[in-house]
């Protein structure tokens, strides 16, 4: 059973919109940089600018960066994920809002990781990756959704 599947938003606006959110939360010093298991920064292991959605707050309603548009297809991208699964037969729920990771040329997760994960493990059903922008090369991990977006952004 392949557990990899790709998904592209029907608009590719979306992408834009949320780039601007990040842009904008970079303006307002609502980023940082990005960390890895613990809260360590560590640029040899990890090198981007992060920024939690939750954080959004000081930048307007979600819904001005289409946000609410996003998350309405990763739900039925996520629906449409669990129906194709034959040993499905639980309820999952999104504990928290998405983080928007932004990684220049060159800047990247170095090592092998587990997403959201401490020391006292991990929570995780399954991950999710929306790319906002054009990518060439992605990694794929047997227990990932993708959802792959392209803009020309």
């Amino acid at each position: 059973m392949n557990f990899i599947k790709e998904y592209t938003l029907n608009d590719l606006g979306i992408c834009n919109s949320l780039i601007d959110l990040y842009k904008a939360a970079d303006k307002k010093d609502l980023t940082y940089a990005g960390r890895v298991g613990g809260g360590s920064v560590m640029p040899e292991v990890k090198k981007s600018r992060d920024f939690f959605i939750e954080d959004a707050g000081p930048l307007g309603e979600p819904s001005d960066y289409k946000f609410d548009q996003y998350q309405e297809q990763l739900n039925g991208f996520i629906d449409d994920y669990l129906q194709s699964l034959t040993i499905h037969n639980q309820e999952f729920v999104m504990q928290r809002l998405p983080q928007i990771q932004y990684y220049k040329p060159g800047d990247g997760f170095y090592t092998w990781h587990v997403d959201a994960s401490g020391s006292d493990g991990c929570d995780r059903a399954f991950v999710y990756i929306t790319y906002l922008n054009d990518v060439s090369i992605s990694w794929h991990n047997d227990e990932a959704l993708t959802i792959l977006s392209e803009t020309l952004r």
